[in-house]
């Protein structure tokens, strides 16, 4: 009988399924996400999440529901900068108004005072 052409070891074991991470929660990053007036990437942490609502109002809050647009927390250069360049309306796919912005910045320097 002729040598057979094949390797007549054992075969490989398949590779493990991952596993969850061993990095404590603490110690784990958080989400990263992209401010719309600056544009730097930050943890979701050092950012505060702004919804548009159906009646074209702006809203902060985090578990609203619908598109979101991401500015840093406590920055009101962010906020100019993410009106004058479109950066809202360019995350909601929507047009904002000028009043919906002027809203939106008093209620966060309402929040930054207390």
């Amino acid at each position: 009988m002729p040598a057979s052409p094949w390797p007549t070891s054992t075969p490989r074991p398949l590779p493990r399924a991952p596993t969850r991470s061993k990095i404590p929660a603490d110690q784990r990053r958080s989400p990263l996400r992209t401010c719309v007036g600056c544009r730097k990437v930050r943890p979701q942490d050092e950012l505060v999440r702004v919804a548009r609502t159906g009646d074209g109002s702006l809203a902060v809050g985090r578990t609203l529901p619908g598109r979101g647009a991401w500015l840093c927390r406590g920055s009101s250069s962010c906020l100019d900068l993410a009106g004058g360049r479109g950066g809202f309306a360019r995350s909601f796919r929507a047009p904002v108004s000028a009043s919906a912005l002027a809203e939106l910045r008093s209620a966060m320097a309402a929040d930054q005072q207390s």
